[in-house]
């Protein structure tokens, strides 16, 4: 799979699932889900890396990435959460 074509699946669906959400307290339990997955994520790439799925160093890049996702998400709930008084 293109890089350009991961990129399409991974951020279009995640989108149209978040934004059928009806309201901004709904949205953001649909985010702390969110955050919920990207911990679940790092779950699974410590029994890849132990299985020997995968290398150390992809191990690094795939859970920094992860963090870094997760530290926006919360940045995003604390947002909605102060413009919208939710």
């Amino acid at each position: 799979m293109s890089n350009n074509l991961q990129v399409v699946y991974q951020v279009s669906i995640p989108r149209g699932m978040g934004y059928s959400r009806q309201t901004d307290k709904e949205f953001i339990q649909f985010l702390y889900t969110a955050k919920g997955s990207a911990s679940e994520i790092q779950s699974h790439l410590y029994l890849s890396l132990d299985l020997g799925y995968l290398s150390k160093e992809e191990f690094k890049k795939v859970y920094i990435e992860t963090e870094e996702i997760s530290k926006m998400i919360s940045g995003f709930i604390r947002y909605l959460k102060n413009s919208k008084n939710v």
